[in-house]
């Protein structure tokens, strides 16, 4: 509980001055369209053949991965999920994120459960030796017509998949660099050491995902097209080679 209290506070916190933020921004716009002011929705339903996130296969049977959001101005809170067709993986996230110009901050709780035995505990347990939550904080440049290259920063604030031998956080951070061009993604990342979060076992600095990925859109009528996302991967690292597809309702 405690450790929940500390997160709810981080994010209450990232809350509060992002929102003030924002208005003393308004008050130093002399014009401010309505549609800025304004609180919007959406929700989307995933479907993939594997659940591969950087690099690391986190399930290898097909998932549903559901989200729903709520946007004001450059504020984002929302939830997203994973569940597996077959296996007993599960995901639940809470995320909060704020968007300012090119630069975008998010902090995200993930919660998951590979053995299915969530259930049996409380949700709001933090322990370490639970292992459900693991909670991340993202620093992203999202890059501009000129320059396609979305640079990513994830340092790792807290997991029981996390520690090192005196069982304290060791702030483990993911970087990205993602280009893109037409209908293609490139990509590489790498990881700062050892993380059983990210499969990592060898303490060191480490590329654990090179690849591409393809957006294709199919075409069903001149109304409606369905999403879809082809991934070719490699963990060199691990030494693994995947290639997964996927498709957005």
């Amino acid at each position: 509980m405690k450790r929940f209290i500390i997160f709810v506070s981080l994010v209450t916190a990232l809350t509060v001055f992002l929102v003030i933020n924002a208005k003393a921004q308004t008050l130093d716009t002399t014009k401010v369209e309505a549609k800025d002011c304004k609180i919007h929705s959406f929700a989307s339903i995933g479907l993939v053949s594997q659940y591969l996130w950087r690099g690391t296969m986190l399930d290898n049977k097909p998932n549903i991965q559901p989200i729903l959001g709520l946007t004001f101005g450059g504020f984002e809170l929302g939830a997203a999920g994973s569940l597996s067709s077959i296996n007993n993986y599960y995901e639940a996230d809470l995320y909060a994120s704020y968007t300012y110009k090119l630069l975008k901050l998010s902090v995200t709780d993930f919660y998951i459960d590979l053995s299915g035995t969530a259930n049996n505990q409380s949700y709001f347990n933090y322990s370490d030796t639970a292992c459900f939550h693991h909670i991340l904080c993202d620093l992203v440049f999202l890059g501009t017509e000129k320059f396609p290259v979305k640079l990513t920063a994830s340092t790792m604030l807290y997991s029981g998949w996390d520690l090192d031998n005196s069982g304290l956080s060791k702030y483990t951070t993911y970087f990205e660099a993602r280009y893109f061009h037409e209908k293609w993604e490139l990509f590489t990342g790498a990881i700062t050491r050892q993380c059983d979060f990210y499969l990592n076992k060898v303490d060191a600095f480490n590329v654990v995902n090179i690849g591409a990925a393809y957006n294709y859109s199919i075409d069903f009528s001149d109304s409606y097209s369905l999403p879809t996302i082809f991934q070719l991967c490699v963990n060199p690292q691990m030494e693994k080679f995947y290639f997964t597809f996927g498709v957005t309702f």
